[in-house]
């Protein structure tokens, strides 16, 4: 059988053909996976990148967060004390009120601390007419009148001197039970309980009524107690005032008890100086 040429040159060239399509399909088909995994790149570094700037953003936000948490925790500043001619702070004292017998009423002769400050005292009180009469010039009993709508920063107190001697622990019961009702009405208020300052020694020799340099020590001892119990705070102005003898210097005071304008001055500096 004879071969024909021409016919197997033509199945040759089909099967060239073939395979020359069939290497452009898997050259098409490579081209194709390399766009895919290029464009798959593409998309993975532009949401590599994407989150990165979230990371960044959300990072730089937790920090602006915690900068304004640390400033915010920050305490204000306290204003500048301004300082009188005697060297007391007025800025200390401003919007107080000084609450009590003749300690009080005395210091307030002598103009020491800013004109805002009020004094509601009487010679003599005690903290039973304290919550049951009026000042000299009040209206209504003398520990109601923190109950008139006015409200302060910081309110000082001075009792005790006349209880000595008569009334006994009644006195610290009443004392602490007027100061938690004087809170209800000034809930904002700091209460310092001054303590009852020391008398020369004659005048505690003589012993009048009871009034002597050793009851004074037991109460203010009781004075402490009270401020303890009802969160005040108690300033130990005996400490400040008595001689290297362990009274009042005989020098201070005419009558052996009260002091002039010098002994206030110092009343005053060490009540700032403990009270801040």
């Amino acid at each position: 059988m004879a071969i024909d040429r021409k016919k197997i040159l033509e199945i040759q060239k089909r099967k060239e053909q073939r395979e020359k399509a069939a290497k452009r399909k898997i050259y098409m088909l490579r081209r194709a996976l390399l766009a895919l995994a290029a464009i798959g790149l593409i998309i993975a570094v532009i949401l590599g990148i994407r989150g990165c700037v979230k990371d960044m953003q959300a990072k730089k936000a937790e920090e602006a967060a915690r900068i304004a948490a640390a400033e915010a925790a920050k305490p204000t500043p306290s204003p500048a004390p301004v300082l009188n001619e005697y060297g007391i702070n007025e800025t200390f004292f401003s919007n107080s009120a000084f609450f009590g017998n003749s300690f009080i009423e005395a210091m307030k002769v002598y103009e020491l601390v800013p004109s805002d400050t009020e004094y509601i005292s009487k010679v003599g009180m005690t903290v039973s007419q304290a919550v049951s009469e009026p000042t000299d010039t009040g209206t209504v009993p003398a520990a109601e009148e923190f109950a008139s709508g006015r409200k302060y920063d910081k309110i000082f107190m001075m009792f005790g001197e006349n209880e000595i001697g008569w009334v006994g622990d009644a006195f610290f019961e009443q004392y602490e039970a007027m100061i938690k009702k004087i809170k209800l009405s000034q809930p904002d208020a700091k209460i310092y309980l001054l303590s009852i300052t020391p008398i020369s020694h004659e005048l505690s020799d003589q012993n009048v009524d009871g009034l002597n340099i050793d009851k004074i020590k037991a109460y203010n001892s009781g004075i402490k107690t009270v401020a303890k119990n009802t969160g005040s705070t108690y300033i130990n102005l005996f400490s400040v005032l008595v001689g290297n003898d362990g009274y009042l210097p005989d020098s201070a005071a005419t009558d052996g008890v009260h002091f002039g304008e010098d002994y206030y001055i110092k009343c005053l500096k060490y009540i700032q100086e403990q009270g801040g």
